[in-house]
């Protein structure tokens, strides 16, 4: 039996006798390398009787918490302290103590070495005790490395104790603070001038400190809070209790993050915890949660959405090089060729730190989801105190002058969003804003709640060729596909291990950021707006409706149980943690009515009593209009609560034989899965039938399934098994101009830009997010009058069929692709044929082959029809046997033609 087998039983074991004994972790991803000894010093003060100084309730909160959460644990020891500060940091520096307080034999050594303090605290690290003494986090640091029975051991500080006055709010989510301030200021009156703020991002380097961790409960100038315990050492250890898989450590240490932000955002006020990465032994947290009652994956990643689900589509980077690194200019700018290319993000170059500033605070940076800023030049530190510094147009200034500049108060722009912040080394302090009052944040459509210091993620390599091994490992993570399910604080750890010292500098990564950034960054569902048609009638539904239906196993059964007593209402279904929501509408159906309401014929009563106890999902929609980013979305949401499988590639044969398999084995298929299965009209006839059968066999045991298609695929489908239709709604006017809003563009132009298309009768062209999307990136639009609708249709095709082979095809030959791309390009041009049945030997309703890119119809199949020439003139139009509509759109698409060649033999 392998290690992996091994320890899987030996966890079932536990699980089933009730045994709460499970093993910490394993070591460089290889669960056989088991963490063979993990010793646990807590070192507290908890100041009983000493008036407001008192933290005895608190204190023994986190001391039993953490003694039952790793108390239990295979190999693991822990003892607590609350002695002096020159016995505390003997006990952890001399190896004879620590040897004797751990009961340590022969040459036993601890593998994880992990370190809590909890006491008050003060600025630059400072920890008191209520002895009346006081020592350092350095002071600590120091000892650790000291202590030769540590010199291999992965080494991890948690250290919870205010580290100055400023308290923290959670911007946007309470109005008044529930407690006296007195002797505190508040994160929302600082000014740019409040000197306690301006060391809030200071990132310091102690040479030598290696294979060391540290987690603070809030960063530099601010307060650390307490309700039951501190907020960190309770999150610390419900993360850890929760974990319901096997978690690598930079995922771990954001996990405890986003639990601590969790608390912020309940009590309104808290602290913005960091923590601090040097090059380490990669530790693996085993699962914890065996039970079933903790086995929900955490919600951890960012959504891209404000507070009142707007959007936050666009993304900016910011780049300053030092004009001194000629050496490296070709490379930094293939590191932005891949930030608008792999990330979209809208790159713009600074020559000083001014520049920077009045660029990252700029009023329209509101809109974006977030910033990613870049800096190159000579990072160097400060001997006498280690603050980390960069040369910034011939001046050394600290690092914290650049970083500042992303946070409140110098702007309000980026608070609870992503701030990437990386620094890259090459071989007087600038002005500030001048903002003397305190800043007003105020919410909009756009703001997310936070606090001032949180969201920052800063990856700091201080090797001469920096630049390089950036941009080799982020091609590397881009060639082996990790960007599709990797995050950004992955591939930090991961360039971090590959990072070297230099100048006494250590790579580093810091972060305050709560959300796993995932790499891939995700297209939002910008419609919010469907039609569900069941044998019940017709009703409008939100992207919220389906997220709860996609939760709940049955979830049609409770729909229709809750129908029959009138309620006609998602809210009605029975969840967990439900706060209500508004009911669904019903579609009133007079007989002029355009909404076609869906019904399942069936003979026999039986048939018709499964119907509203059991139906598919089928999502219908014409190409470009999102469904599989809803498949996708859908699927990643059900996916903390439920066992998911989601199939999704036209070339998915392999994750289909897999499921085929267990299909064919009998493998039972429970009412905690859900199955998504998406672009199934790409399949070949013969794997389409297979899968078809598969698909009957999971509806014929009521197992959840979700069916993205396209309309010529609805029938085949509805006949085989009772299904619910649901249909994405064209986008609003109101979700058009938030889409342009978010790429960057202002009212007025989004105003010209949608009247010019409308006038010249093509509104379908933006009707679908897929071509909205296409539309935004039209270079023309930057003088709305001169759109050419020939010239805009040329552009969403080449648009549609470019994206469309590299998202699939990317690994082909130069060769293959060619000879893909052609097909795919005479595949719509017989579409538009078809459309406008001109050819004779061409059924109306014959399928091509292929897949269809982009939905031929209306003006994309008239730009086809005659871009290819199947008419080149008005008198051919009109001889013509099509209905007057068409003729109108081809002889404007004509006319377009013209135009356009006309503009171009001008140049």
């Amino acid at each position: 039996m392998s290690s992996e087998a091994k320890r899987k039983k030996m966890h079932r074991n536990n699980s089933a006798e009730g045994n709460a004994v499970r093993e910490i972790g394993f070591w460089d991803k290889a669960v056989a390398a088991a963490v063979r000894l993990t010793c646990i010093l807590i070192i507290h003060y908890n100041y009983a009787e000493q008036n407001k100084k008192d933290r005895s309730k608190d204190d023994s909160a986190d001391c039993d918490r953490i003694k039952k959460t790793f108390g239990t644990c295979l190999n693991t020891r822990v003892r607590d302290t609350s002695g002096r500060s020159d016995e505390v940091l003997d006990l952890i520096g001399n190896e004879k103590e620590m040897r004797n307080i751990f009961n340590l034999n022969g040459d036993q050594k601890p593998e994880l070495f992990m370190v809590f303090i909890m006491t008050h605290g003060g600025s630059d690290g400072l920890l008191k005790t209520h002895h009346g003494d006081q020592f350092y986090v350095s002071n600590v640091l120091e000892h650790l490395q000291r202590n030769a029975s540590l010199g291999d051991a992965l080494k991890l500080l948690v250290v919870s104790a205010c580290r100055g006055n400023i308290q923290e709010e959670v911007l946007y989510r309470r109005e008044e603070m529930p407690f006296d301030v007195q002797g505190v200021i508040l994160s929302s009156q600082l000014d740019i001038k409040t000197f306690q703020n301006l060391n809030a991002t200071q990132i310091k380097s102690v040479p030598g400190m290696e294979n060391i961790v540290i987690l603070s409960s809030c960063v530099e100038s601010t307060t650390s809070p307490r309700a039951g315990g501190t907020f960190l050492i309770q999150s610390f250890c419900n993360a850890f209790e929760r974990l319901e898989r096997d978690v690598d450590l930079e995922e771990f240490l954001t996990r405890v993050l986003q639990l601590h932000d969790e608390k912020n955002k309940k009590y309104g006020y808290g602290s913005t915890p960091e923590y601090k990465v040097v090059k380490h032994r990669r530790l693996t947290f085993s699962r914890q949660s065996f039970d079933g009652k903790g086995c929900k994956e955490e919600e951890g990643s960012y959504s891209w959405l404000s507070d009142v689900q707007t959007p936050l589509l666009k993304r900016d980077a910011h780049v300053y090089l030092n004009s001194a690194c000629h050496s490296t200019r070709e490379t930094v700018n293939l590191i932005k060729k891949d930030l608008r290319k792999i990330f979209n993000f809208d790159v713009k170059n600074h020559g000083n730190l001014e520049q920077l500033q009045s660029s990252v605070g700029d009023q329209d940076g509101e809109k974006a989801g977030c910033i990613f800023m870049l800096i190159v030049t000579t990072l160097s530190m400060n001997v006498t105190t280690g603050e980390l510094c960069v040369l910034i147009n011939g001046e050394t200034m600290p690092m914290k002058s650049v970083m500042n500049t992303m946070i409140g108060p110098t702007t309000a722009n980026w608070i609870g969003k992503p701030k990437i912040c990386v620094f890259l080394n090459t071989s007087a302090v600038t002005d500030t804003l001048d903002i003397d009052a305190a800043r007003k944040y105020s919410r909009t459509k756009y703001t997310v709640s936070g606090t001032i210091h949180s969201g920052l993620l800063t990856l700091i390599l201080p090797q001469s060729d920096a630049p390089n091994l950036f941009l080799e490992t982020l091609k590397d993570v881009a060639a082996t596909m990790k960007i599709e399910s990797g995050t950004f604080q992955q591939f930090f750890h991961e360039v971090l291990q590959k990072a070297s010292t230099a100048n006494d500098i250590l790579p580093m990564i810091v972060s305050t950021l709560p959300r796993s950034l995932e790499m891939k960054f995700p297209k939002p569902i910008v419609t919010d707006s469907f039609r569900m048609m069941t044998p019940k009638g017709t009703f409008i539904v939100s992207l919220t409706d389906l997220e709860r239906l996609v939760s709940m196993a049955g979830a049609i059964k409770i729909w229709s149980n809750a129908q029959a007593e009138g309620t006609f209402a998602i809210d009605a279904m029975p969840r967990e943690g439900s706060k209500g929501a508004n009911p669904m509408t019903q579609i009133d159906e007079p007989s002029n009515t355009e909404v076609e309401v869906m019904t399942v014929e069936s003979e026999e009563n039986e048939a018709e009593e499964q119907v509203t106890e059991y139906s598919v999902f089928l999502v219908v929609a014409e190409a470009g209009s999102g469904k599989s980013h809803l498949a996708a979305h859908l699927a990643k949401f059900a996916q903390n609560r439920r066992l998911v499988t989601l199939l999704n590639e036209p070339d998915w044969s392999k994750g289909f034989k897999a499921l085929h398999e267990e299909y064919l084995n009998n493998q039972p298929f429970g009412t905690y899965q859900v199955f998504f299965l998406d672009a199934i009209e790409a399949l070949d006839e013969e794997l389409l039938e297979k899968v078809l059968r598969m698909v009957q066999y999971l509806a014929e045991n009521m197992v959840d399934l979700w069916i993205f298609t396209r309309p010529e695929g609805e029938a085949r489908l509805r006949g085989l098994f009772p299904v619910t239709v649901i249909k994405i709604n064209d986008l609003s006017m109101e979700i058009k101009k938030e889409f342009l809003q978010q790429s960057g563009f202002n009212d007025a132009k989004i105003e010209k830009v949608l009247r010019r298309i409308g006038m010249e009768h093509a509104g379908d062209l933006v009707s679908k997010v897929g071509n909205l999307e296409k539309v935004s990136s039209f270079q023309e639009l930057a003088d709305p009058e001169s759109i050419n609708i020939y010239e805009l249709c040329t552009h969403i095709f080449q648009e549609a069929v470019d994206s469309y082979m590299e998202e699939r095809y990317a690994s082909f030959t130069k060769t293959r692709r060619e000879t893909l791309m052609d097909n795919i390009k005479k595949n719509h041009s017989k579409r538009a044929s078809i459309y406008f049945k001109e050819d004779q030997d061409i059924n109306a309703n014959e399928t091509c082959t292929g897949y269809d890119v982009i939905h031929v119809a209306n003006t994309m199949a008239a730009y086809l029809f005659v871009k290819n020439d199947k008419v080149k003139s008005i008198d051919q139009i009109d001889e013509m046997k099509i209905e007057a509509g068409k003729k109108s759109c081809l002889k404007r698409m004509i006319d377009s033609k013209k135009v356009f060649h006309q503009m171009l033999c001008s140049y």
